[in-house]
């Protein structure tokens, strides 16, 4: 299976400093959750079919 990558960039000012951590548990954690199972489920499809 080819290596896949996904890149996150999320710009902000000092005045988001006390959002961050809002914007990670309910934003980033979510999206990486989503697709580690996505990915995780790619790779024993492909090794069921193989």
């Amino acid at each position: 299976m080819a290596e896949k990558q996904l890149i996150v960039a999320v710009e902000g000012t000092a005045a988001m400093g006390p959002c961050w951590a809002t914007v990670v548990s309910d934003y980033l954690d979510k999206i990486i959750r989503v697709l580690v199972f996505v990915i995780g489920r790619e790779f024993y499809v492909a090794r069921l079919c193989d």
